[in-house]
């Protein structure tokens, strides 16, 4: 049964084939490409990652979850998100979105982390999720934190560290939230 979650505006959905050259096109896109992984700017790589995405969401038990991101008055394929390493007591979760440029700035990057981080503490029960960003990406900064996460991890040669792990030219910063965290900012 595919899977989504619904959220105010948008449905977060399971990658369905024909969401391939969306995503292609999106990820392409020069001031997309300066805020992705460079390997995530490849087109071979991204249809294989989208391919994939298809494969491992029939895997039981579920752990990762990529999803194609559509608004829920249109069904067009704005972008795409993913949690993974999700499972019980998990301290490897992590979220990640991307968007088509022109869905920037409407608020929808922060509605997806809080539902994401929801979806991972109250029905997986994972301990830790986080999610990571380039040094210089204020606008991913802002959403971390408004979704209730904050920096860890960021000294100086943790960022150099973290950029040399993927291949990257660019200091890569770290947010993160405890289970804990998201119980006491709800009470």
């Amino acid at each position: 049964m595919p899977f989504s979650i619904e959220t105010e505006r948008l449905i977060l959905r399971d990658f369905l084939k024909e969401d391939t050259e969306i995503i292609v096109k999106q990820f392409a896109e020069p001031v997309i490409r300066n805020q992705i992984l460079n390997n995530q700017a490849d087109k071979n790589y991204t249809r294989e990652y989208v391919r994939r995405s298809i494969i491992v969401a029939d895997q039981q038990p579920r752990t990762y979850f990529a999803l194609a991101v559509t608004l829920k008055n249109v069904e067009t394929v704005i972008g795409s998100c993913s949690i993974y390493n999700v499972y019980p007591e998990s301290v490897d979760c992590a979220i990640g979105w991307n968007f088509d440029k022109n869905f920037w700035g409407k608020g929808y990057a922060t509605e997806i982390s809080k539902v994401l981080i929801s979806f991972g503490f109250e029905v997986y029960d994972v301990s830790l999720i986080s999610a990571e960003c380039f040094a210089d990406n204020g606008a991913a900064m802002r959403v971390l934190e408004k979704s209730g996460m904050t920096l860890c991890d960021s000294g100086f040669i943790s960022q150099w560290l973290r950029a040399m792990k993927y291949r990257e030219t660019k200091p890569i910063i770290k947010y993160c939230i405890w289970g804990n965290q998201l119980i006491e900012k709800i009470n």
